[in-house]
């Protein structure tokens, strides 16, 4: 049979025509749905009850016909032809007895010949006469026919959606297009491997594709365009379950490949699902080279061009290149194929712009690209990539003639000028070129060095811009007028609004109507009008524009400048910050002047009839937090940082700045030389996982970037430095209360300990108090502190401590302290001497002991030296560990220790160095006991009270007793 006859076959048809023809009884137009709209009749998905209804029918049908000789109806020809394709779908090929012996069965009739001859003929009649596929060969195969029109066996079906998903992730990449012309070269090339003699050798075809069986081989040798339909439709759907998109379930494919799909999930390694994030590529594939259109995209704020993704013709193509030249400059990339024999192409490119060129010297993007296959070049981009800037919607570069009002970003390069009228929350972004992002307004216009590159066709008012700009710095005043002042006469560009005539307008020069020959008229838009200025009609300095509305009899725009072309204005620096002073130099026609500039923003000197003002280019910044504008400096609690507090930042316009959250960028918005930073926001953003300060700087890049720190937000309650205290006549202060940093209308709590006694004294200030007590009865001596405050929360207080560490106050009464003391001994022995460890052969253990009432009782019986007791302590003065005058407080005393023999020995004279609230520093003025010069460190233990002596020779116990005046701190 003719292929284009079988192709015919497999065309869908009007179920109203069936129905018409046949007279289909109540309760059948399922029958005629299934052989009009399905090429392959079992694809009709049917319900338990048309199943039964059809299988019923089918039987009764083929009783007539094989006990009453009857010849069946084309329509009864239908049915059993339906119900036979159905019933085929639940045979397995492995089984035994034979397919028709397994039709025979679910009909539940005996096998012979006559009912043989009925089922072919049956068949033959159903799909023949609809123009159904049939397989034709010798003779008729009614056996594959069947099959496929059954899309059976399953187990053949589901091996091919497992090779079409090997496709769609090794030849695709998980991007499927609408007519793909990969699908029609895969068919083709299975095609050809099926006409192969050696067809079924597993090494030249995907062990995938080996498994299949029947239906999709007969599908493929016989009809090669209907199985490029069928498995494009396949992939598509493929694809909507792989993008976590639901398919309806219309067709028994359907049904199939959703439960396909759900057991695949589970064998699928969970790195493979990048499809979710190329949603973006579905528009970046081209069929063939000549559909390649290279792009300009914004990817995370970087500007590149991107090579659609391309696929190649034959599978065994030379691998490509791409070649880029920028201006002067040509740079190769190698270009990464994906996919094997069933099909080959290109994957997509994206490269940045950073990576061409810097465009310094090029004020346009000078942008060719070229690709090779084989030496050959395949495809030339020519002009397509010239541009001067390029406006991004999106991510995706938008032609200037489909920007309307919104949100936009646009590239250029940094020697280009770029002006735009009429936007809002105009930002520079990222670090490369000129990256601008701006939100347009009505009457919106760009321009890039003079030349307009978009403008509000839509706008209701006339619009007045100017190709050469007035100098930046510098104005002339005179009889109370401020004048622009321009190197060359002002160049204006008029557009009048939709449908308005230019003899509405008078343009006007000093008072009188400019000439209509410097006026330009663009025949091709005609709301254009560019305007002349005639020099010899020029005043000395002081001039005036006008356009008056002749209809409505109003001055529509007023400009005043004065034109000296010689004028020049120079600084010895870029820019000045604060309490910089430099020098500057101002050249008007005959007049020079050098001055010294930056004690103030502006500078005043006379010239002709007035004085021409100079603005120094100066970097200044205030903080501006919704109510108050003010400098900030040293540390600022987080909370007094409101969410809609700002840097504002005023520069000169050709500099570039950015403020820094520790190491985060802060978001800006810039606009004609200011530029002011979220720091609410950021700062609100990070508050509740922060701890440590935040260092807050601003950066100025101009030939060298420089950072400068401008102050450091706290977001823990802390003192930045530690409090020091003074005791003097019973007066307690705190000398560094301004170093608090933290909530303010709180009351902070003092808590001092005298560790050696267990005293304890509290006292309750507000935030700022200088002075503590005023009627203090702390003595001299080592006290630990404590600074703490109570939150105010709602459900549950809590206590918040600020600041823990010690401090030595000198008081009216030196202190008696009455130390017990437990660490290690840091012995160091003379020469010939053994230590101590080593002298009685065993680690040295200290353990808790006192002495009361000449009464030595200690925990335990392990223990084997102790200094148990320092008495007689004496204050001397304060000093460092090395004998210079510092701020440890020295005692004189003695100390009592236990020998080896259970025996007291006094140590004599000793000197007790307090570091710290738990470390004493010991030294001896002539030879311990045990015969060494001795060094110790000591832990402070406080007294025990008389209680405590009854646990004597228990374990020991490390626990220390807290006073009910420090639980909670």
């Amino acid at each position: 049979m003719d292929e284009s006859i079988i192709e015919t076959c497999m065309q869908r048809q009007s179920t109203g025509e069936f129905i018409e023809r046949f007279g289909c009884p109540p309760g059948y137009v399922f029958v005629c749905e299934a052989f009009a709209a399905h090429p392959l009749v079992g694809n009709k998905l049917l319900s338990e009850h048309e199943s039964a209804l059809i299988y019923s029918r089918a039987r009764e049908i083929l009783s007539k016909c094989v006990t009453k000789d009857l010849t069946p109806t084309l329509f009864d020809a239908m049915v059993v032809t339906l119900a036979v394709v159905h019933i085929s779908k639940k045979w397995i090929s492995e089984k035994k007895g034979g397919f028709w012996n397994f039709v025979y069965e679910q009909f539940k009739m005996a096998d012979s010949s006559k009912l043989r001859h009925v089922l072919m003929d049956c068949i033959d009649e159903g799909l023949s006469r609809n123009k159904k596929l049939f397989v034709f060969t010798k003779r008729h195969e009614y056996y594959a026919t069947v099959m496929t029109h059954a899309l059976a066996t399953e187990k053949g079906v589901l091996a091919y959606f497992d090779f079409l998903f090997e496709f769609y992730k090794n030849n695709l990449r998980f991007v499927f297009v609408n007519d793909d012309v990969a699908v029609s070269r895969l068919i083709s090339v299975l095609k050809m491997k099926l006409d192969e003699e050696n067809a079924e050798i597993t090494d030249k075809l995907s062990s995938y594709f080996y498994k299949t069986q029947i239906c999709v081989r007969t599908l493929i040798k016989q009809t090669p365009g209907y199985a490029a339909v069928c498995t494009e439709e396949i992939l598509s759907k493929i694809d909507a379950f792989w993008s976590g998109h639901s398919v309806k379930k219309e067709t028994y494919l359907d049904n199939l490949l959703s439960q396909w799909f759900s057991d695949k999930l589970l064998m699928i390694d969970a790195q493979m699902r990048v499809r979710k994030d190329r949603k973006a590529m579905r528009l970046r594939v081209a069929m063939s080279f000549d559909q390649i259109r290279p792009t300009y995209v914004l990817e995370e704020k970087v500007p590149a061009i991107c090579i659609p993704c391309t696929r190649l013709k034959q599978s065994d193509a030379a691998s490509p290149t791409l070649k880029i030249t920028c201006g002067a400059k040509e740079k190769v990339f190698a270009l990464d194929c994906f996919g094997d024999r069933f099909g080959k192409s290109i994957d997509e490119k994206t490269i940045p712009l950073s990576a061409l060129a810097k465009f310094e010297s090029e004020s346009d993007m000078q942008i060719n690209v070229k690709i090779l296959l084989g030496g050959e070049t395949v495809y030339d981009s020519d002009k397509t990539l010239c541009r001067s800037a390029v406006i991004f919607c999106g991510g995706k570069e938008l032609s200037a003639q489909n920007i309307t009002q919104g949100e936009f970003q646009l590239f250029t390069s940094k020697n280009n000028v770029v002006d735009i009228e009429h936007c809002d929350d105009c930002a520079e972004i990222g670090s490369f070129g000129q990256l601008l992002t701006f939100s347009l307004e009505n009457g919106f216009m760009i321009r890039v060095n003079g030349t307009i590159l978009c403008r509000d066709s839509e706008q209701r008012e006339i619009q007045i811009s100017y190709k050469n700009k007035p100098f930046a710095g510098a104005i002339y005043k005179s009889n109370g007028d401020a004048y622009a002042i321009f190197k060359d006469p002002p160049e204006p560009d008029v557009f009048l609004p939709k449908g308005h005539l230019r003899k509405q307008y008078s343009f006007m020069l000093n008072g009188a109507i400019v000439d209509s020959r410097c006026i330009e008229e663009d025949a091709a838009t005609p709301d254009h009008l560019s305007l002349r200025v005639d020099a010899s009609r020029l005043r000395t300095h002081a001039n005036k524009f006008t356009i008056y509305d002749l209809k409505n009899k109003k001055n529509l725009h007023s400009l005043l400048f004065c034109a000296i072309p010689n004028f020049s204005l120079t600084f010895d620096r870029r820019y000045y910050t604060k309490n910089q002073i430099g020098c500057g130099e101002l050249i008007a026609d005959d007049y020079c002047k050098s001055f010294e500039c930056g004690k103030a923003e502006t500078e005043a000197f006379a010239f002709c009839d007035g004085q021409i003002e100079v603005t120094t280019p100066r970097v200044v910044w205030e903080i501006d937090n919704g109510t108050q504008t003010e400098a900030w400096e040293g540390n600022v609690w987080y909370e007094t940082i409101r969410q809609q507090a700002r840097i504002i930042v005023k520069y000169p316009r050709e500099l570039e700045v950015a403020a820094y959250a520790g190491n985060d960028k802060i978001a800006a918005v810039k606009k004609h030389g200011t530029a002011e930073f979220d720091l609410g926001n950021h700062i609100c953003g990070i508050s509740s996982t922060q701890r440590n300060p935040l260092s807050v700087s601003l950066e100025i890049k101009a030939d060298h970037p420089s950072k400068t720190s401008l102050f450091q937000v706290v977001f823990s309650a802390c003192f930045v430095t530690p409090p020091r205290f003074k005791l003097q006549k019973n007066q307690l202060r705190i000398l560094n209360p301004n170093d608090y940093v933290g909530p303010a209308e709180i009351e902070l709590a003092y808590t001092f300990v005298y560790e050696p006694m267990i005293s304890v004294q509290k006292y309750c200030k507000p935030v700022g108090s200088a002075i503590l007590s005023d009627d203090c009865n702390l003595q001299r001596g080592m006290y630990k502190v404590i600074v703490s405050y109570e939150t105010t929360g709602i459900f549950k207080k809590e206590r918040k401590t600020v600041f823990e560490g010690s401090c030595f106050l000198e008081g009216a009464k030196p202190a008696s302290p009455n130390f017990f003391v437990e660490k290690k001994i840091k012995a160091s022995s003379p020469k010939g001497i053994p230590n101590l460890k080593s002298y009685f052969h065993k680690k040295i253990i200290f353990i808790h002991a006192f002495w009361r009432n000449n009464t030595l009782y200690n925990l335990t019986d392990e223990w084997r030296i102790s200094i148990v007791n320092l008495r007689f302590l004496f204050f001397l003065r304060t000093l460092d560990r090395h004998g210079r005058i510092g701020e440890y407080p020295m005692y004189r005393g003695e100390a009592i220790f236990v020998n080896p023999s259970n025996k007291l020995r006094k140590s004599g004279t000793i000197r007790v160095l307090i570091l710290n609230k738990r470390e004493l520093y010991i030294k001896y003025h002539r030879k311990s006991p045990f015969g060494a010069p001795l060094t110790y460190e000591y832990r402070v233990r406080p007294v025990l009270e008389r209680g405590d002596s009854k646990r004597t020779n228990s374990k020991p116990n490390n626990t220390r007793r807290i006073p009910q005046e420090l639980k909670g701190y």
